[in-house]
Formats: structure tokens, sequence, C-alpha cells
């Protein structure tokens, strides 16, 4: 099962489309990896960042004012938080400024904001938030998408590429606003901003989603607020996200109305896509490990190293902070057979359980939506969430998409998704697949 770990492959790179998406046909996550991706092709509709990771200034910024929001630097700076951090509290905006052509009709902004690392040091995480130039009501329904893998390096951050008409996420947020909703995303912490990117660590990524809705709230013209209804919508890593977000949500942001949470091809048991991919010679697999094994160390920094590689390797394990996803798999193919289980550690298995969904209620219903031909994440492990979620009480409907694989599902569910979530914000009763 060493696909297992081809966790989905997301990029932000842009293709401009012909026409904007209608509701039926949008596929968001058109720069996911396909099936029979390879380190040197990774056959992906959208191009993956191949460029090497952009150089950030010498010298951090720094400041005496803790005040919040600060007028936003111009450049790459933007990403660099002065120090000492302004705010006091998850989601104060740090800065924002204007995205210069957002999608027809909208308001747009690019945010660095205050989140909590899994130690619970402040950490700024940077996204985007999105609004319609006229909206209907003060306070709109919001959508807090959580993106699909796109590295650990900080040119890998998709708000980098919001700005570029046509970029998968750009698609969305134009589709979601024609709803009449806000549209906010976080790159997560560690993309774009200063230390390596805590990959597929649930405790990080479902901060940075609940927290980007808190800075939209103090964004004037967001119309996001107290009372904005909040839907949750996330793409393979993003759907392990947006699940840990729903398991986070009534203890670290009970003030947000979460009133449910969409995981498309969620990846969920972390441990059992690391087990999977130690049995595994691909490279594919082997890169997804390399990043694991990073974003669990930034995150953990006290985890011993040689339960999860070879001496000989540490150094791949450095260099795969600074890469996209092709250099990831460029970096396991050049040290073969040097990888090892983190399961069989007791301090990693814990840390992997920590971080995989299954284990907490979600206070809303969730929607698992999974397409039979995913090789790249299998069906069977949203049936386990579901199982898991189904043993807690949880409201929890999952739809299997026959034909679809692991990009596809998307667009068609998207319908199917829209509907649900309308539903959610509109009080109907929710089916369950328990």
């Amino acid at each position: 099962m060493s696909a297992l770990l081809v966790a989905c492959s997301g990029s932000d790179g842009a293709g401009t489309p012909a026409n904007p998406p209608d509701t039926t046909s949008l596929d968001t996550t058109a720069s996911e990896t396909t099936d029979d991706a390879s380190p040197a092709s990774t056959a992906t509709p959208t191009p993956q960042p191949t460029a090497e990771p952009t150089t950030a200034p010498t010298l951090q910024p720094t400041t005496t004012d803790t005040r919040a929001p600060l007028a936003a630097p111009a450049g790459d700076a933007f990403f660099l938080p002065p120090t000492p951090m302004p705010g006091e509290a998850p989601g104060d905006v740090i800065w924002a400024r204007a995205i210069a052509d957002p999608p027809a009709g909208s308001r747009g902004w690019q945010v660095l904001y205050r989140s909590e690392s899994v130690a619970g040091d402040p950490v700024a995480v940077s996204g985007v938030v999105f609004t319609p130039d006229n909206p209907v009501a003060p306070e709109l329904p919001v959508l807090s998408w959580a993106h699909g893998t796109t590295g650990l390096g900080d040119s890998c951050a998709p708000s980098r590429a919001y700005t570029i008409d046509g970029s998968s996420e750009w698609q969305l947020a134009q589709v979601v606003l024609g709803f009449g909703w806000a549209f906010v995303a976080t790159d997560y912490e560690g993309l774009g901003t200063p230390g390596v990117h805590p990959y597929l660590v649930g405790q990080s990524e479902g901060r940075g989603v609940l927290d980007i809705v808190r800075a939209a709230q103090q964004l004037d013209g967001s119309a996001v607020g107290p009372t904005s209804q909040v839907a949750i919508f996330g793409h393979s890593q993003g759907g392990h996200a947006a699940l840990m977000a729903a398991e986070l949500a009534s203890s670290y942001a009970p003030e947000l109305d979460v009133v449910g949470t969409v995981a498309a091809a969620p990846p969920g048991d972390i441990a059992l896509i690391e087990s999977s991919s130690a049995a595994s010679t691909g490279e594919l697999a082997g890169g997804f490990s390399l990043m694991i094994d990073a974003g669990f160390l930034a995150a953990y920094p006290d985890l011993p190293i040689d339960a999860v590689i070879a001496p000989e390797a540490r150094e791949a394990l450095i260099a795969v902070g600074d890469t996209c996803t092709g250099g990831a798999f460029e970096l396991a193919a050049s040290i073969p057979g040097t990888q090892r289980d983190g399961t069989l550690d007791p301090q990693w298995a814990a840390a992997y359980a920590a971080n995989s969904p299954g284990s907490v209620a979600p206070s809303a219903p969730v929607l698992l939506i999974h397409g039979d031909a995913d090789d790249l994440v299998p069906p069977v492990l949203s049936e386990l969430i579901l199982d898991d979620y189904c043993a807690l009480g949880v409201s929890v409907q999952r739809t299997v998409y026959p034909g679809a694989n692991h990009i596809t599902v998307i667009a068609d569910a998207f319908t199917d998704v829209r509907f649900w979530l309308a539903s959610r914000m509109s009080g109907a009763p929710v089916d369950t697949s328990c």
C-alpha cells in the first residue's frame, strides 16, 4: 500500500481558464499529482512550483510597536513578521495588503496573522481573504479553504500565486464569491513565513484554518464578523487539515459558528501512511515520507531523528524543508534505503496519533467525499475516519463517487458539496452514513 503516502500534491502554479469556472465543472485540484507521477514528471494539469525557494531578506524587520495591525511592507518582506510580534491573540492581524486584481466583483487581501504552534508559541501565518464588492449582508457566511500539498519551502505558499488570474485556488475563490460568501485560505504555518512547514501536523494546520477566519473579522470591508457562519472545506492534505480544524473548533475557537466541514480524499491516519511508506521503495512514497518527517520534527524537535532516517541521510531531511513537492521526490531518490518506519518508536507513534483525525468529535456535521478510483489516497482511509466518527456519535456522511480519482472527485462532487454546505447554513436535517 505504498500509494497511501502519495497524499495529494498541490501547486501554486497558474493556468488561465478560457472561461470562468462554474459550480459543476470546477476542478479545484488541478494541481494535484496523478497516480502515474514520477520524480522527473509529476503529470499535473497545473505545473508544480519548480523554482528554487525565494530568497528571504537577510535581516528580519524589527519594531518595538506591538499594536496591530501595522503597515505592510512591500515584496517578500511581507512574509517576515516583525519582532516582537504585534497583537495578543491567535487571529490578530499583523498586517495586510490589498490584492490588485482579485476575482471580478470582489475585494481581496493578502494577510499576515498570528496563530499558535503546537508548542503554544505565537507564530505568523500568511493567507488570503476575498469578499464580494457589494455584500448582501453586513456579515456573510465564510468558507475557509485548506489547500493540498505544495511542499515545505517558502516559495510553495499558495498565497504567493493568488494574484495570478487562473490559479486553482483563485478559481475556487471566484466560485465561492459567486455564492455571495466570503472566502479565506491559509498557507499554514511555515509556508511563506519563517520556519519549516509542519506538514500533516494537524494540530498546527487546523489552527491556521480557524485563525484566518478570526483575522478576516478584523479587516475593514471583509463582511466577515462574529455572527458569520463558517464552513470548512479541504482536499487531500487540506482534507486532513479541515478535519483537524473541525475537531479543534469547539476548544480552540469556540466563538466561531462552524456549521459544517467537508473533507475530500483526506489521508487520515498518519501512522498508517508512515508505515506503508517505510515498506515501499518508491521515490514518491519516499518524498512524502521525507516531508512528513521534516514537518513533524519542526513541530516536535525532541523526536529522535534516527528513528525515521539513517544518519548518512540527515542532510536530505534538512534540505527538504526548502523544497516544493518535486524537490522532495528528487531528494528521496538520492537516499535509497535510508528511511525508517517512525511508528516503531513510541514518541513518533504518539505524535502521529495526536495529529490524525478521528479521536475527537467535531461539534458540527462532517461530509467525507472520495473517488473510488483514487489510488493516491485510497478510499479506505476515509472509510476508517467514518468508522471512528460513527463510534464518537458524530453526524457524518460519506459519499463515494464511481470512477472519480484523486483529482476529479472535486469536480464530480462540487454541486453536492455546495448543496450540503448550504443545507448546514439553513439548519436543514443532516443525513448520516453511520
